[in-house]
């Protein structure tokens, strides 16, 4: 299944499904336009799109409680944004003005929260899925809550410093991108009456070299002006380590202080300077073509990976999926 395709025949169904959960309550108009105005700027909607696909792989016809499960991803990944953005001070998302600048930071602390309980809620309403896999599949959701928080807040342990290596970065890029990725894996096999107990490492490693490959590429597109809505260099004005600024420090001998100096220092010089000064030593020392290259490699050890000789007939969802995710 192809993304047009996807948004053709289910995203109108996926959407009436949140939108069920959202508007039960009949909140005052001032809260739904609050609650809304973050779903109605949706972007490429990749998750449940692989959702949706692993589904199809597994069953031609997608069933309602498969649809239920797209959905609960959806919201999910969307109270990470909220919440990131907040964090992470960025003042657009996918183009907009994000809730946190547009209504006030507390709102986006209330957004995030309730995308979060009905992310579990719609799951615990979904009437086609049985209610022992319900349970099981709202103890993974936790779960991977959980871990989105905590790499998360791993990532905010680190702010104010350069001292993240390259192990924290892939640990929280495995926690804070990957626990949703694997939880997308385990639900749609457990729809599928899967016993996921017995695939967990090879789950737990799909999601995590998925979340890497997730988080690399978007620090990529960031420094070479691919990423939408955003300013290129948006992570050097942040002051935020990336992949790139910590491979360039690992190899740029003695001039790998001028990394710390632009990062967390941004009064010395102005920020287009900033930007294109750093951006020029990643030129010098090769780093952003070497990351592309082990991007590609990445890639093709994702096409390849085990879990698609557990489940071989996953693998064109897989791989129309990772087909979004090569950087031209």
């Amino acid at each position: 299944m192809l993304i047009q395709e996807f948004y053709d025949l289910y995203w109108g169904r996926i959407e009436k499904k949140w939108l069920s959960v959202l508007n039960e309550e009949k909140a005052h108009p001032s809260v739904s336009e609050i609650v809304l105005y973050h779903l109605k700027n949706p972007g490429k909607r990749l998750r449940p799109y692989l959702s949706v696909g692993l589904s199809l792989c597994l069953n031609p016809l997608i069933s309602d409680s498969g649809l239920d499960f797209a959905a609960s991803v959806e919201l999910l990944h969307n109270a990470s944004l909220v919440h990131d953005d907040l964090e992470d001070q960025d003042f657009y998302r996918r183009g907009v003005l994000n809730v946190w600048k547009k209504y006030s930071p507390v709102q986006a602390i209330n957004m995030g929260d309730l995308l979060f309980t009905k992310s579990l809620e719609l799951l615990l309403i979904a009437p086609g899925i049985p209610a022992d896999i319900k349970i099981q599949l709202i103890r993974k959701t936790i779960s991977a809550i959980n871990e989105l928080i905590y790499g998360q807040m791993l990532e905010i342990s680190f702010s104010n410093t350069v001292n993240m290596t390259w192990n924290d970065w892939e640990e929280i890029a495995a926690q804070k991108t990957g626990a949703l990725i694997r939880l997308i894996f385990e639900g749609v096999l457990m729809l599928a009456g899967i016993d996921t107990c017995k695939y967990s490492g090879v789950l737990n490693s799909i999601g995590r070299l998925i979340g890497i490959i997730y988080q690399m590429r978007d620090d990529i597109m960031d420094a070479t002006g691919l990423k939408e809505g955003r300013q290129q260099g948006s992570d050097i004005l942040e002051g935020k380590m990336t992949c790139l600024s910590i491979k360039a420090m690992e190899t740029g001998g003695g001039r790998s202080g001028i990394i710390g100096e632009i990062l967390l220092n941004p009064g010395q010089k102005d920020d287009q300077s900033r930007i294109k000064t750093l951006l020029s030593f990643y030129e010098d020392l090769g780093i952003t073509s070497r990351l592309k290259s082990q991007y590609a490699l990445l890639l093709g050890q994702c096409r390849n990976h085990p879990v698609t000789e557990s489940f071989p007939r996953i693998k064109p969802a897989l791989d129309n999926f990772l087909d979004m995710l090569v950087i031209d």
